[in-house]
């Protein structure tokens, strides 16, 4: 037998390696750590949220899809809507026919329609009108135009034209005026709306008062 007890085999062994290359797999990160994520970016950045489809930033939807319009350089979600707009129009006229000029009630309603512009820059009014009846029997009737510059939510060269109004048994009165209004892109409407209005004939004889139009599916 082994004399006091020895392995045969101890001390015959090589010693462990010290340092020299590490073993297979030692030190590697697990597959998928570190690294760009697939498609490129920086990791741990979120992406940008986008805006749904037909409202990007900077993109304009299908001039003639006739619905939503979206500006360049205005935020998500902000928009000016092209298409059918209606609305109400009331104020008071102090009519030739009534006696020195007292002003009666007039009340009536818009009804028209924006259309981008050639230019891309604007939404003009393409056809509009407004119709009612003055001291709740005389009828009346004029054409409304101008352009919506959404950039500044202002309705600019608005102009009513080619308006009249008729009392019966008396020739049909000649008028024209302007209007005025704001833009909420929120609401899709026109608020802070005003017009005024003068005879053709005696522009002494006025009207003036406040309408509204909202755009309409």
């Amino acid at each position: 037998g082994p004399v006091g007890g020895t392995d045969p085999g101890a001390g015959s062994q090589p010693p462990p390696p010290s340092g020299g290359a590490p073993a297979p797999g030692a030190g590697s990160p697990p597959p998928g750590a570190g690294g760009p994520p697939p498609g490129g970016g920086d990791p741990g950045v979120p992406p940008t949220p986008g805006t749904a489809p037909g409202g990007q930033v900077g993109i304009k939807d299908d001039p003639n899809d006739g619905i939503d319009f979206d500006w360049e350089e205005t935020a998500p979600g902000s928009i000016c809507r092209a298409g059918h707009y209606v609305g109400t129009f009331e104020g008071t006229w102090a009519s030739s026919f009534t006696f020195v000029g007292v002003p009666i009630p007039v009340t009536g309603n818009v009804d028209m329609w924006l259309e981008e512009s050639s230019n891309g820059e604007f939404l003009e009014v393409s056809q509009g009108t407004i119709s009612g009846v003055a001291d709740f029997v005389f009828p009346y009737e004029v054409s409304i135009s101008g352009r919506l510059d959404c950039r500044t939510k202002q309705f600019e060269n608005g102009v009513l034209q080619n308006g009249i109004y008729i009392v019966p048994g008396l020739p049909p009165v000649d008028w024209d005026g302007t209007v005025t209004a704001s833009y909420d892109k929120t609401k899709g409407a026109f608020v802070n709306a005003t017009w005024a209005g003068a005879e053709r004939v005696n522009p002494a004889f006025t009207g003036s008062g406040f309408w509204t139009a909202e755009w309409v599916p």
